[in-house]
């Protein structure tokens, strides 16, 4: 009862999850107009979670975080001028989203995995004791 990812399915993620990452690069302004954009940082740990797991959640969710800070202290240094300072309490808030969301859903779903095991466990019992019944 294992979940199988086909090669297309994954590819689709994949994209769909680069193509997340690049948006805030691309729409992010220093003056912080766009700012709010960063929040389609959530979408891409989510994605990974669900298909790869905890660790896969992780690692999505601290690359989401690394990218958009890095992205910031780099608009800093190079515009600085019309840099808004709000900027990176904003930032700083989303990377604190991302990580409760990428945490509290890999913690979820490791728990709905343990709970499945289980319950096949459970059945697989139920079956072999109606075989020996009969």
């Amino acid at each position: 009862m294992t979940k199988v990812i086909t090669s297309h399915k994954k590819f689709l993620i994949y994209i769909t999850t680069l193509i997340l990452w690049a948006i805030p690069l691309v729409m992010d302004v220093p003056s912080g107009t766009y700012e709010i954009i960063w929040l389609i940082y959530l979408i891409p740990p989510i994605l990974i979670t669900f298909h790869h797991g905890y660790k896969g959640g992780i690692v999505a969710g601290l690359l989401s975080v690394l990218l958009s800070l890095s992205f910031e202290v780099r608009e800093y240094f190079l515009h600085s001028k019309e840099y808004n300072n709000g900027n990176f309490i904003v930032v700083l808030a989303i990377a604190a989203g991302v990580t409760a969301v990428t945490l509290g859903m890999g913690t979820l779903l490791r728990n709905v995995e343990r709970e499945k095991k289980k319950l096949e466990k459970a059945i697989d019992r139920i079956i072999c004791m109606r075989r020996g019944t009969k």
